[in-house]
């Protein structure tokens, strides 16, 4: 490793609560240790935070190790990385302070000119640490699809603690590169999903179906909707089931 010691801070800057947050993460090879606390929740009652499928107890601390592959990918972030030596012209949605160490001695430290890649990787960091203490499951998805009483289904694993993924389908596995597994997500997950549409019953009809858990099944153009009129972000999703598929 260049460096023996990563911290990371990071607070939202524009989210209001209850999704707003402030993280710290440690990172010591092979361990990383994350405390998350949510803020601004004092105004808010214990009914409004529910109602955005929120708890009381949403604040977090927990340790774990990390996977192999992580390790690659932090010494290329670590690689990447360039510090601010002016504010940046417009304030962004969130703050990220970094300091690397080794020996004892800074490496780097202060705020990364790569926001959009320093974003993903706390989020990332954030999901494995969840997954390493059971707090979470790793990734799953099946898409199925239905024409003509003709029924073929994919299903995609990811685990965020080993930075692993795959790809299953007509009875073969293989693996997916992370990079393709980010791509893949954010088609899946740029449409809105509507839970109150959703239904545990198996799908029959014609039609494009995603299971995000087991047992409940969203439909696309029922339950799961373009955000605007003038977006077609479900007929991009179509597109990539297809894609998968055939």
């Amino acid at each position: 490793m260049t460096f023996d010691q990563l911290q990371i801070k990071y607070e939202s800057q524009t989210l209001p609560a209850p999704y707003a947050i402030s993280c710290k993460i440690n990172i010591k090879w092979p361990g990383i240790g994350l405390k998350l606390n949510y803020l601004g929740r004092e105004d808010l009652s214990e009914e409004e935070i529910y109602e955005e499928g929120f708890t009381m107890q949403d604040d977090f601390e927990g340790h774990t190790d990390l996977g192999q592959f992580w390790e690659e990918t932090l010494v290329e972030a670590y690689e990447k990385t360039t510090i601010q030596r002016k504010p940046p012209k417009e304030d962004p949605p969130f703050t990220i302070e970094l300091a690397f160490s080794k020996n004892g001695e800074s490496q780097k430290k202060g705020k990364p000119s790569e926001y959009g890649m320093w974003e993903y990787l706390v989020q990332e960091l954030m999901q494995a640490t969840f997954e390493g203490c059971k707090t979470e499951k790793p990734f799953w998805l099946q898409a199925t699809r239905i024409h003509n009483g003709q029924s073929s289904s994919l299903e995609i694993k990811a685990s965020f603690l080993e930075r692993e993924a795959s790809l299953s389908k007509q009875g073969k596995t293989t693996p997916i590169s992370w990079e393709k597994l980010r791509q893949y997500m954010k088609i899946f997950f740029q449409p809105d999903y509507l839970p109150e549409e959703a239904t545990s019953k198996d799908p029959k009809g014609n039609g494009y179906y995603i299971q995000t858990e087991p047992g409940i099944w969203y439909q696309i153009g029922k339950s799961i909707a373009n955000p605007t009129e003038d977006s077609d972000l479900t007929g991009k999703l179509k597109g990539l089931i297809d894609e998968l598929l055939d």
